[in-house]
C-alpha cells in the first residue's frame, strides 16, 4: 500500500518538474509537498513504534520486578509513566540509601555465608576448646565473635526487606518496625558481648566460675542458623545447590537427623564436663569420683561422649552417675530433651525407611510378576533375566492428574521456560512449537510423552486407529505403501496428523530408518487444543490439506518411477500424466474422508472404546500396585 501511494507521488502531474524561469519555485513547493507527506507518514509509524515498545517495556517491569517470594502486584501501577520509568531500572542496579543493605546484593550474600560458617564452628569447635582445654586462651577469639555479631545485628537493622504485595521497602523506619515484630528480641539477646564484660572483668584471666560459664554464651546464636540457612536459598547459586540437594533429599533428611544428634551429643558432652570444671573438680564431681584428674583431653570427652549416649539411649548403666546439683540440673535437662530427640530421628527414620520400603515393595511385586509370566509362557532363561531387568528399569511415573494440578499453580513465564527444555530441548527443536505463542506452548508442550523408537521398527501399520501424532526431535521415519517407500520425515518434522485430524484408519505404514527420538501428542491433548485453541486447530486442518496433496503427489511420482524402472525405456509419463495419477490415487486413499455420520459415529465409538481398554489397564496397573 505505501509503495503504490509513493508511485503516485513519484508520477503525479502536479509534481512533476516545470520548464522555464520558476523552476526552482516549483520545484521547491514540489518538495514541500513530497515531504509533508513523508512527514505524517513517519509520525504514524513513530506513533506505532513507541505504543509497541511502551507495551513491551510493561511485560518486562513485571518479570523484573518479581522477587523469589512474592509477584508485583502491577495492577495499582498501571501509569504508563511509572512504568516506563520503572523499567528503566533493574534491581541489581536499582540505587539504595546509605544505611539500606540489599538483600539481593553480593556484599550481603558473602556476609551469610561468613556468619554460617561461624555459627557451625561454634557450634562444633568453640565449645570442646573453650571447656576440655585448659591452658586455652580464647580472650581474642571470644572478642572477635562478639563484634562480628554485634555487627551482623547492625546489618539486619538495616536490611531491606519485601513486604507481602511484592514491594522492596526500603524505608529504616518500616524496616526497624518489622525487624522488631520478628526476631529483633532474639538477635539482640544473642548479641550481648559477654567477650567484653568478662575482659572488663578480669582481662585474660578465666579463673572465675561466672565467666567459666560464660563460655556458653554463643549456645544460644544457633538459633540464627536456620534463619541464614533460609536467607541463603534466595541466590540463584545457593538455589542451584538447594535444586541438587533436594533431588536427593531422601539421603540428605537421613544425614540431617544424623547430624542434629551428634550435635546435641556433642554439645551436652560438653556440658556435662562444664558442670565438674565449674565445682573446681571437687571431690563430689564424676570427674574425681572416678579418678580421671589424670586422664587425657581425649579420655575426659569419651567419657563424656559415653554418658550422654547412655542417657539419651536410657540405658542408663549406672557406671557414671552425676552427684552434685550441676550435675543432677545438666543430666534432668538432657533426659527431658532426649525425649524429643529421641521421637524426632525415630520419626524421621521411620518416616525415611517407609519411604524405600513403599518402592521396594512395588518393585517386588513387578519382579514376582514377571517370574510367574516367564514360568507360564516357558520362555528362556536369559528372557526372563532380561524381562526382570527391565521391570526394574520401569520408571514409576506420577498420574497426570496430579501433574495438571503442580502446572497449574506455576506462573505462565516459568511454565513457558521450563516446556520449552523439557527433554534436553526437544520442543526447541521443532519449528512447529518455536513458531507458536508461549501460552499454547506451556499448555501442550508439558503434556507430550517422549517415544523412542529403534532402528527399522515399525510405528505404525495400515489400517491401524489413528490416536496420537508424533513429532520428531532427532532421527527420520520413512512412508511405505505396499512395500513401495514414497516419502521420509526428518527431525524437526511432524507425523501422523493427517488421519487424526479426519478422523480415518492409517493408511500407510511408517517405519523409522535409524533410531529415532520423538514427542507423541494423545487424542487428549489433540481435543484440548480443539477446545482451547480454535485458532490453532483451524490452522493445523489447513495445513493438513496441503500435507495431504504433497502425500499423494509424492506417492504418485515414486509410482511412476517404479512403473519406468519395471517397465523400462518402454514406459513414459508427462506431467500432466503424473498429476492426473496423483488426483486418481488421492480419489482411491482419500474419497471416504468425507464418510457418513454413521460410519463418523462407528469411528468415534471405535476410538473411545480404545481409550476405555487403556484406562482399564492403567486401573488394573494401580490396583496392582496398591495390593
Amino acid at each position: 500500500m505505501h509503495l503504490w501511494k509513493r508511485y503516485r507521488i513519484q508520477n503525479h502531474p502536479k509534481l512533476e518538474k516545470p520548464m522555464g524561469k520558476s523552476s526552482i519555485t516549483c520545484e521547491s513547493k514540489n518538495l514541500l509537498e513530497y515531504n509533508s507527506y513523508y512527514k505524517e507518514l513517519w509520525q504514524r509509524s513513530y506513533r506505532k513504534i513507541r505504543t509497541s515498545l511502551r507495551i513491551q517495556k510493561l511485560f518486562l517491569v513485571k518479570d523484573k520486578l518479581q522477587n523469589p517470594y512474592a509477584f508485583a502486584n502491577l495492577q495499582s501501577n498501571f501509569g504508563l509513566l511509572d512504568e516506563l520509568k520503572r523499567a528503566n531500572t533493574t534491581p541489581a542496579k536499582e540505587k539504595f540509601p546509605i544505611f539500606v543493605v540489599n538483600p539481593q546484593g553480593k556484599f550481603y550474600l558473602l556476609w551469610l555465608t561468613i556468619m554460617s560458617l561461624l555459627l557451625l564452628y561454634l557450634a562444633i569447635v568453640d565449645p570442646f576448646f573453650s571447656i576440655f582445654s585448659e591452658n586455652s586462651d580464647t580472650y581474642y577469639t571470644d572478642l572477635l565473635v562478639d563484634l562480628v555479631f554485634i555487627f551482623d545485628f547492625g546489618i539486619t537493622l538495616c536490611l531491606a526487606y519485601y513486604s507481602d504485595d511484592g514491594n522492596l521497602e526500603k524505608s529504616n523506619l518500616k524496616i526497624f518496625l518489622n525487624y522488631f515484630k520478628g526476631l529483633m528480641l532474639v538477635d539482640l539477646a544473642t548479641s550481648i558481648p559477654f567477650g567484653l564484660i568478662s575482659a572488663s572483668q578480669g582481662g585474660k584471666s578465666s579463673a572465675n566460675s561466672l565467666i567459666k560459664l560464660l563460655r556458653l554464651r554463643n549456645v544460644p546464636k544457633l538459633v540464627r542458623l536456620t534463619r541464614l540457612l533460609k536467607m541463603l536459598k534466595q541466590f540463584l547459586l545457593i538455589e542451584d545447590i538447594d535444586y541438587f540437594l533436594s533431588t536427593h533429599h531422601k539421603m540428605i533428611r537421613f544425614a540431617k537427623v544424623i547430624f542434629i544428634v551428634f550435635l546435641c551429643i556433642h554439645i551436652i558432652s560438653c556440658i556435662f564436663y562444664l558442670c565438674a570444671k565449674l565445682e573446681e573438680f571437687g571431690p563430689e564431681t564424676w570427674i574425681t569420683r572416678y579418678e580421671m584428674n589424670d586422664y587425657s583431653i581425649a579420655e575426659k570427652y569419651q567419657t563424656s561422649v559415653y554418658w550422654a549416649i547412655t542417657t539419651l539411649a536410657t540405658i542408663g548403666y549406672g557406671d557414671i552417675v552425676p552427684k552434685t546439683w550441676s550435675e543432677k540440673i545438666c543430666a534432668m535437662l538432657w533426659m527431658t530433651t532426649g525425649v524429643y530427640i529421641i521421637s524426632y530421628s525415630v520419626g524421621s527414620l521411620t518416616s525415611f525407611y517407609s519411604e524405600l520400603s513403599v518402592r521396594e515393595s512395588l518393585l517386588h511385586k513387578r519382579i514376582l510378576l514377571a517370574e510367574d509370566f516367564t514360568k507360564k509362557v516357558t520362555i528362556s532363561k536369559k528372557l526372563g533375566y532380561q524381562l526382570k531387568r527391565a521391570v526394574k528399569n520401569i520408571v514409576f511415573k506420577a498420574p497426570k492428574a496430579q501433574l495438571d494440578k503442580f502446572f497449574r499453580g506455576i506462573p505462565m513465564v516459568l511454565k513457558y521456560e521450563v516446556a520449552m527444555n523439557i527433554y534436553s530441548g526437544a520442543i526447541q527443536r521443532i519449528p512447529y512449537f518455536t513458531s507458536k505463542d508461549k501460552a499454547f506452548v506451556s499448555s501442550v508442550a508439558l503434556n507430550l510423552e517422549q517415544v523412542c523408537f529403534s532402528a527399522d521398527q515399525v510405528v505404525w501399520d495400515e489400517k491401524e486407529s489413528s490416536d496420537c501424532i508424533y513429532f520428531i526431535f532427532e532421527g527420520r521415519v520413512k512412508y511405505f505403501y505396499q512395500g513401495l517407500l514414497f516419502n521420509i520425515i526428518q527431525d524437526g518434522q511432524y507425523f501422523g496428523d493427517i488421519e487424526v485430524i479426519y478422523g480415518i484408519e492409517r493408511k500407510f505404514k511408517t517405519v523409522c530408518s535409524q533410531v529415532s527420538k520423538t514427542l507423541k501428542m494423545s487424542q487428549e491433548m489433540i481435543n484440548h487444543i480443539k477446545e482451547l485453541f480454535p485458532k490453532v486447530w483451524k490452522e493445523m486442518k489447513i495445513n493438513c490439506k496441503k500435507r495431504l496433496r504433497n502425500l499423494v503427489q509424492q506417492l504418485a511420482e515414486m509410482t511412476v518411477i517404479k512403473k519406468i524402472v519395471g517397465n523400462g525405456a518402454s514406459f513414459t509419463a508427462s506431467h500432466s500424466e503424473v498429476r492426473l495419477l496423483a488426483q486418481n490415487e488421492y480419489l482411491k486413499f482419500y474419497k471416504n474422508i468425507k464418510i457418513s455420520h454413521k460410519e463418523m459415529d462407528l469411528l468415534k465409538l471405535k476410538g473411545q472404546l480404545t481409550e476405555t481398554k487403556n484406562c482399564i489397564q492403567r486401573l488394573s496397573k494401580i490396583i496392582e500396585q496398591l495390593l
